[in-house]
């Protein structure tokens, strides 16, 4: 299973290096930077997508998530979005994309809408 992480905004360059280890420690996903075509379009909103992150979760990722595995991983995706938060400047945009849906925006999504993004079929 992969999900897409577009980094936008004046600090896209310094902000994808700290997604890129919040999301490795917090998912434990394997984390592999894109190339991006300098004016390539996020698929929200008018903004440039500076940075791409590609996401491969682990194995696990591909079943049901249980009850008490979603319980251990709220507050690994909390401290991720608030170290993602913490690292973002005006103007950038964090979002994640995982299959056709639309994406969420993690500079202001809860770590429930996260795991939800992360993990429907």
């Amino acid at each position: 299973m992969s999900a897409t992480i577009h980094i936008t905004g004046p600090g896209a360059a310094g902000l994808a290096a700290v997604v890129e280890t919040a999301v490795a420690e917090a998912l434990a996903a394997a984390v592999m930077p894109q190339t991006v075509a300098a004016g390539a379009e996020t698929e929200r909103g008018n903004r440039l997508a500076v940075a791409a992150l590609l996401l491969a979760l682990p194995g696990a990722a591909n079943d049901a998530l249980s009850l008490a595995d979603r319980f251990q991983l709220v507050p690994k995706v909390e401290r991720m979005l608030d170290q993602i938060r913490a690292a973002a400047r005006p103007g950038d945009g964090v979002f994640l994309s995982h299959g056709a849906g639309p994406g969420i925006d993690l500079l202001a999504a809860t770590p429930d809408a996260v795991i939800d993004q992360l993990f429907r079929p």
